[in-house]
């Protein structure tokens, strides 16, 4: 299987652009543009896409086919749920046939030479780690699992991701000819919810046991046998559960193998569990001769982890942040750059060693107030143009309305901004934010936008495009409508029911990615939109939402990704939690001691 590749941030984004005029600056009289243009071929007379045969050519010709909401091919497969589709990397995202090639976790062939308590073996995988309160044991060249009150056994690794990674448990068991039947005698696999400590009972959520006692073949589901059938005749037995991103766990070694739905925490434990107790001395028992556990990471970017505690405000500064605004994140090869609105003006700020931003005195250093004819700003977005930092953010006038201005920095990648300027939009365009800017052709001097725009009606994220460098923007596709990346969805359970925000996006390997602010109510949360080569937006929902708890509990907003060194994304992000805002961190799951 594939992994949509992860790569390095980029601000090239491959998108075909319409010709125009350059331009100076302020309102644009007029805003006609050449709508953007399909590649070559893939479209039907009267213009309608014809995917014909999936990804043969009127694919690649006609990027979108595969997550334009249309069975383009007429075979009752839609977009991503279509096998034409299956190797797309917008359809890879998130989806369990699409992962890494497998890694094994841990393993453990029962040694020969071992006989007695399994923690006097030696040579042994060291992340094999056993637990029970009667001790795993080799005996006859197999493992017996132990448990006494309560299952025992070996954890195969440490514990997974299941929402990130598909999980394979393997064992080889081997069934006595004459079991102990007026005993307790069961071995198997399981996933479980944590390892078990101090005599604490062991929670199965997806298991399989041969337990010889009743003579079954047991398929457990959250510590309850849902299945059984006859254990069948003396020797060895293959037992696997495979379970995937998507919650299905299919188990194998059944006289039919079964495929059950499965919840997914955000960690379960690969294991070797069982019962052995009371068993009579001499007597044979359920054995496991060798068993497994091997992983595939996939590309799930809602399986995401978050800090505990915020990295703004902390108690390296002092700092305190009022009316905190959206977040933005520039690497450059000195320092990460981090840069938020607060109190009515722009600040930066770096990690320090502890993950904490700080200016160069420790509190978030000024970076940018107003200009005359503004009151604030906010929303502001950081990209390179050569050695020189440019800055967008959007300028709030007396009026309330807001515009999306620039500031360049200079030589040397210095923060020494100079005057703003406001950027030329189309006219229609009443107010304007959260603009996110990168540069597709820096030769030709095409630079493209995604920001929140409005029109009189609900504001919408939209794509706009510029042909003089970034200083004035037309509709990507010639007006608002098919420019459109994202508009308030009106679904009483989607995240973005009632407004859309502060668009940030971030390049991962071959596909696009606009992590995007939605409201439902009062509640704000973070979604993502995913796209190949930005002129069809696949919708992936809820990423990240507060944890009801900490101080993100009352929401999550103002997304700010950045590429690792690693490949892995992670996000700045806002978290409210009551009167005052805070900047959180969120990323794979472990990375900060979650």
């Amino acid at each position: 299987m594939r992994l949509a590749r992860l790569g390095t941030l980029s601000l090239l984004f491959l998108l075909l652009l319409p010709a125009c005029d350059g331009g100076g600056v302020g309102r644009e009289d007029s805003d006609a543009a050449t709508p953007l243009s399909p590649i070559d071929g893939g479209l039907a007379a009267d213009g309608a896409i014809d995917a014909g045969r999936g990804l043969g050519e009127e694919r690649r010709g006609v990027p979108g086919t595969c997550y334009d909401g249309v069975d383009n091919d007429a075979d009752g497969q839609t977009d991503c749920a279509d096998e034409d589709c299956a190797d797309d990397p917008v359809c890879c995202v998130a989806n369990a046939a699409c992962c890494a090639e497998a890694r094994t976790s841990a393993s453990f062939d029962a040694p020969a030479a071992c006989d007695g308590d399994f923690a006097a073996c030696g040579g042994l995988d060291p992340a094999l780690v056993p637990f029970g309160a009667i001790s795993p044991s080799f005996e006859d060249g197999g493992l017996v699992p132990g448990g006494g009150a309560s299952y025992g056994g070996v954890a195969l690794g440490p514990a997974l991701d299941p929402r990130a990674v598909n999980v394979v448990v393997r064992a080889e068991v081997e069934i006595p000819s004459a079991p102990c039947t007026a005993c307790i005698d069961a071995a198997g696999i399981g996933l479980l919810d944590a390892v078990p400590v101090d005599g604490q009972r062991v929670g199965i959520r997806v298991g399989v046991l041969a337990n010889a006692g009743r003579g079954e073949l047991q398929v457990l589901i959250a510590d309850r046998v849902i299945h059984a059938e006859s254990l069948g005749a003396a020797g060895v037995r293959s037992l696997a559960i495979t379970l995937t991103i998507d919650g299905r766990a299919t188990i194998e070694g059944l006289t039919d193998a079964r495929t059950l739905e499965v919840a997914l925490p955000s960690a379960l434990v690969p294991a070797v569990i069982g019962r052995t107790d009371e068993v009579p001395a001499g007597a044979a028992t359920v054995r496991v001769r060798e068993a497994s556990a091997a992983f595939e990471a996939c590309d799930v970017p809602a399986a995401l982890g978050r800090a505990t505690q915020p990295v703004l405000p902390n108690g390296a500064s002092g700092f305190r942040p009022t009316s905190l605004g959206r977040v933005a994140v520039l690497d450059t090869p000195e320092r990460r750059l981090v840069v938020f609105a607060h109190d009515r003006a722009l600040y930066v700020a770096s990690p320090d060693a502890a993950g904490r931003l700080v200016g160069a005195d420790g509190a978030p250093d000024l970076l940018l107030t107003a200009p005359e004819g503004y009151e604030a700003l906010h929303d502001p977005w950081l990209l390179l143009h050569g050695e020189r930092v440019v800055v967008y953010f959007a300028g709030e006038r007396p009026d309330g309305k807001l515009e999306v201005l620039r500031a360049e920095g200079g030589p040397d990648r210095s923060l020494v901004l100079a005057t703003p300027a406001p950027v030329v939009l189309p006219v229609e365009v009443d107010s304007a934010d959260g603009p996110t800017v990168w540069v597709e052709d820096l030769a030709a001097g095409r630079w493209r936008m995604i920001a929140r725009v409005g029109t009189g009606e609900h504001a919408r994220l939209a794509e706009l495009v510029s042909m003089d460098g970034g200083g004035r923007f037309l509709w990507a596709r010639g007006e608002l409508a098919s420019s459109t990346v994202r508009a308030p969805s009106g679904d009483a359970f989607a995240l973005d029911r009632d407004e859309v925000a502060e668009p940030a996006l971030v390049r991962v390997g071959d596909t696009w990615r606009v992590y995007y602010a939605g409201r439902s109510g009062q509640r704000w949360s973070i979604g993502l939109l995913v796209s190949e080569e930005g002129s069809a937006w696949r919708d992936l929902g809820l990423v990240l939402a507060g944890d009801r708890s900490g101080f993100d509990a009352l929401g999550a907003r103002a997304p700010a990704p950045w590429l690792d060194d690693d490949g892995a994304v992670r996000l700045y992000y806002v978290g409210t939690g009551g009167d005052e805002g805070a900047i959180g961190l969120a990323g794979p799951r472990g990375t900060y001691g979650e």
